[in-house]
């Protein structure tokens, strides 16, 4: 009995989409703009927190790029230099092939992506921990002279600044995701009491035999839960595109600025699809069910 009430009220809840296909396609537009607009906000959200992440594990860390085609006893006076230091603790050298080793292994399953390169685009370089933070000022001035080095990295302003910045758009996002699933559920609601009024006949003949609440209400519920996942699917799909774009326009040169890597868009997907699905399929069933409680009196 409780199969048959389940299978009869998704046939229905799916005959009811279709009958009411145009409406439902305007709320699936209507949806999917919201959550795209949620989406966007999410990835900034993730990328962010990826972001301070990183550099918070290396703030008391300093990268230091060696030139191009240095031969062995160049890079063992340089070795030399670097670790008799006083403001050096530790350093550790890592080379390109070790470099891009590492990354790889970051990338986990993406890793074939970086198979396409050319050729490896990374330095070697030292990782060198510093004693303390304050002594990162006079150690960069000192292997600034240093005619081996190309580059020193050092960003503990500019991490200040990062983290300020995340944490006004973690508390802005999530006030913007609030409000736009709040206006999600009212996009829904309004779609399934315009469903309710094109059905008010059938409504009332049900009630009139003697219909369950359940029986009655059930359909609508799939119903708008459909228009939800349908409308997070497109979204998805949409995001995806827009993703994709930006991670290949800028992933390499924030790599190549910061050793900060993006979430790939493959792994980013995987995390938006399912919380968009489970958002979809929740606003459309909250939203059915408020309208359901004010229009359907049973």
């Amino acid at each position: 009995m409780i199969f048959r009430l389940f299978f009869s009220t998704l046939k229905h809840g799916f005959t009811g989409f279709w009958r009411n296909r145009n409406t439902a396609t305007s709320a699936i537009v209507s949806n999917s703009s919201v959550f795209v607009i949620l989406g966007i906000i999410t990835v900034l959200i993730l990328s962010a927190n990826n972001v301070t992440r990183e550099m918070k594990s290396s703030v008391n860390q300093m990268q230091v790029f060696l030139k191009k085609d240095l031969n062995l006893e160049q890079k063992a006076e340089i070795d030399r230099k670097i670790r008799n230091r006083s403001e050096v603790e530790s350093a550790n050298f890592v080379s390109k092939e070790q470099g891009m080793l590492e990354l790889k292994q970051k990338f986990g399953d993406d890793a074939y992506l970086l198979d396409s390169l050319a050729e490896n685009p990374l330095q070697d370089k030292y990782i060198i921990k510093l004693k303390d933070i304050s002594m990162a000022d006079s150690l960069i001035s000192a292997i600034k002279e240093m005619p081996e080095i190309d580059e020193a990295n050092f960003h503990e302003e500019l991490l200040r600044k990062i983290m300020k910045i995340t944490d006004y758009i973690r508390i802005g996002g999530f006030t913007l995701v609030l409000v736009l699933l709040g206006i999600s559920v009212v996009i829904i609601s309004n779609t399934t009491k315009i469903a309710i009024a094109s059905r008010k006949r059938e409504i009332n003949i049900m009630k009139y035999v003697g219909a369950t609440n359940e029986y009655i209400k059930g359909p609508f519920v799939v119903e708008a839960m459909i228009i939800g996942a349908l409308s997070a699917i497109l979204a998805v799909l949409i995001i995806r595109l827009i993703y994709g774009v930006f991670y290949n326009s800028v992933s390499q040169d924030l790599f190549t600025l910061f050793t900060i890597y993006l979430v790939t868009p493959e792994l980013l997907m995987k995390d938006i699809s399912v919380i968009f699905a489970s958002i979809g399929l929740g606003v459309g069933a909250i939203g059915s069910i408020l309208s359901l409680r004010k229009h359907v009196r049973v």
